[in-house]
C-alpha cells in the first residue's frame, strides 16, 4: 500500500516499517520487499549489505525472486566483506 500509494499517499518510510515488521515475523515477501528498499535506498539509507543479507535469508527459505537478486549484489560488496 504505502510503497506504491495504493489507496493511501505514497510513503516509503512507512512502507519500510511495515516490511520490517513482516520480515521480523518471518514473512518472506516482507524480507524481499525490505531488501529491495535497502538496495534502492527508498525509505531507508541505502545499504546493500543489509539488502544482501535479507535476500540470502529469504533465498535459503526458498523464495525464488530473492534467489535471483543474490548474484546481482555479490560484487557489491564481496562475500568476504559481509561474512
Amino acid at each position: 500500500m504505502y510503497s506504491n500509494g495504493e489507496g493511501v499517499p505514497k510513503d516509503p518510510v512507512k512502507a519500510c516499517e511495515y516490511f520490517r515488521t513482516a520480515a521480523e515475523r518471518g514473512y518472506l515477501l516482507g524480507q524481499y520487499n525490505l531488501a529491495s528498499m535497502y538496495e534502492e535506498g527508498l525509505g531507508v539509507k541505502q545499504d546493500r549489505k543489509d539488502a544482501f543479507r535479507l535476500y540470502v535469508d529469504a533465498a535459503h527459505k526458498g523464495h525464488g525472486p530473492s534467489m535471483l537478486r543474490v548474484p546481482i549484489l555479490l560484487p557489491f560488496p564481496s562475500p568476504q566483506q559481509i561474512f
